[in-house]
């Protein structure tokens, strides 16, 4: 128990059933004293506060515990000095990352004073604590934080037009100043992890089946690239509408024969999952609606049925089958295999007595 000085000089108790730190305990006393002092009404103060009359009378007499934005708004209703204000808070969350610099990214009241914290402007935060948020955040103007000594290193700056209309393109998001303690510099570096992915699946090429579509996609315009084609995915994504093509690609602007190729992915998690014949005649179906496309590869990690064999080989003039071991040659960027010739016939007749023999 602690004593303290009731309103008429006599000695009221106050439980010291919650652990609270002095300065809470003195704020919280000081709340009470000020609420019966002038006359105020506690349901009144309560429903300000958010709380339930009840609630607020056990969190003012030390039997519960009242959130830090809470005991902010309770002190601003019962007029005590911001000074004291500070001094409870920086025992509660001084320190942490609930208290902290902030600048304005829209415009604000005081939480205590009720002045207006402009967009842009430097101002003290306090974060919500807990799970449920229940407590919201509070806001402290620069007058009220200078008061406390949280923005003793701030200087004095003029709000240039440059700033304003930086301030203006900003979307509804805190953003910390550069000085705060708790801010860390973030560092965004693009990194290259083709060269590690090869590595990995041809060290274990079970790691085929595991990436997903849209990795597997990326790893095939990736070798497509290596080759020295122009390969890009289409529809932005695997689960996106592509009108039945997955990557386009074009020959590099050295090649005297420009072309436009067509490929379709089928990834598939099962390594014993083959690709039938469907998605052949659909991508077929596709070229022959557009013109442009001389080209069609259908790319896949596992392999193909027999009836979808016999379908490119009566399209090979439009369709190749990449499958399984294809992707391993080209994950070893081995491109010039004679595998990737196998397509085409080593011999044509022209015509009745004329053949030609290819290399």
């Amino acid at each position: 128990m602690v004593s303290t000085p009731g309103t008429d000089g006599s000695i009221q108790s106050v439980s010291k059933s919650v652990h609270t730190p002095e300065e809470v305990r003195s704020t919280l006393a000081d709340i009470r004293q000020s609420i019966e002092r002038r006359g105020l009404l506690i349901d009144r103060v309560a429903l300000s506060v958010g709380v339930s009359p009840a609630y607020l009378q056990s969190c003012l007499s030390g039997k519960r515990s009242l959130a830090p934005s809470r005991l902010v708004i309770a002190s601003r209703e019962a007029g005590i000095e911001f000074t004291r204000v500070a001094a409870a808070l920086g025992k509660i969350v001084g320190g942490t990352t609930q208290l902290r610099v902030s600048r304005a990214a829209r415009a604000y009241n005081c939480s205590y004073c009720g002045s207006e914290i402009r967009r842009n402007d430097e101002y003290v935060r306090l974060e919500p604590s807990g799970l449920s948020n229940q407590a919201g955040a509070a806001h402290f103007c620069r007058s009220c934080s200078e008061l406390a000594r949280w923005l003793q290193r701030l200087p004095h700056r003029p709000r240039r037009a440059a700033e304003h209309m930086i301030s203006t393109a900003m979307d509804d998001r805190q953003l910390p100043l550069a000085f705060a303690r708790h801010v860390k510099p973030t560092y965004v570096q693009l990194v290259d992890i083709t060269s590690t992915l090869a590595a990995k699946i041809l060290a274990n090429p079970a790691e085929l089946f595991e990436l997903s579509p849209p990795q597997f996609e990326e790893l095939v315009v990736d070798r497509l690239s290596a080759m020295g084609l122009d390969a890009r995915p289409v529809g932005g994504g695997t689960y996106r509408r592509d009108g039945g093509i997955d990557i386009i690609f074009t020959p590099p602007k050295t090649f005297p024969f420009p072309f436009i190729g067509a490929v379709q992915v089928k990834h598939r998690r099962d390594p014993s999952s083959k690709v039938g014949p469907q998605p052949l005649r659909e991508l077929i179906g596709v070229m022959a609606t557009n013109r442009f496309f001389a080209a069609g590869m259908i790319v896949t990690n596992t392999s193909f049925t027999p009836d979808a064999k016999d379908f490119a080989s009566r399209n090979q003039s439009l369709l190749r089958l990449r499958d399984f071991h294809d992707l391993m040659r080209w994950v070893a960027d081995n491109f010039l295999d004679d595998a990737a010739w196998r397509d085409l016939p080593t011999r044509i007749q022209l015509c009745e007595g004329i053949s030609v023999d290819l290399i």
